[in-house]
C-alpha cells in the first residue's frame, strides 16, 4: 500500500511539473528554478551545522569534564548605575556644557486654509 502511495505521489509531482512547465512563461520558470537551486544550496550547510552542533555535549557535563565545579556556572550579579547631573561643588568636566536655559519662543501664528484674509 505504501509503495502505491509513493508511486502516485511521484507521478503527481511529475505531471504537475510538466503542466506548469508548459503553461508558465520563461521568466516564471527562471524564478522557480532559481528558488529551487537556492533552497538546494542551503541543504549542505544545514546538514553541516547539524553535524557540528550535534557533537556538543550536554552543557552541565561539559563544565564538569573541564574540571570546574558547579559554582563556575553562575555569574556574579552585574550592577549598572546610571550617572546623573554632577552635584554642586563637585568636579565638572570642561566638556560638560551644563544645563541649557529655557528659551522663550515667539508666539506662534496659525493660518487656517480657506478662511478670508484679515
Amino acid at each position: 500500500m505504501s509503495k502505491v502511495l509513493v508511486v502516485m505521489a511521484i507521478a503527481f509531482a511529475v505531471i504537475l511539473a510538466a503542466v506548469m512547465g508548459l503553461r508558465m512563461s520563461d521568466d516564471a520558470i527562471s524564478v522557480v528554478v532559481g528558488v529551487f537551486c537556492g533552497a538546494a544550496a542551503g541543504i549542505p550547510m544545514s546538514l553541516l551545522l547539524l553535524a557540528v552542533l550535534g557533537r556538543r555535549q550536554n552543557p552541565s557535563e561539559e563544565v564538569y569534564s573541564r574540571g570546574m565545579g558547579a559554582h563556575s556556572r553562575t555569574y556574579p550579579p552585574v550592577v549598572v548605575i546610571q550617572g546623573g547631573l554632577p552635584l554642586s561643588g563637585s568636579f565638572v568636566s570642561p566638556h560638560y556644557p551644563g544645563p541649557t536655559p529655557l528659551v522663550q519662543a515667539a508666539p506662534r501664528r496659525f493660518r487656517v486654509v480657506g478662511e478670508g484674509e484679515d
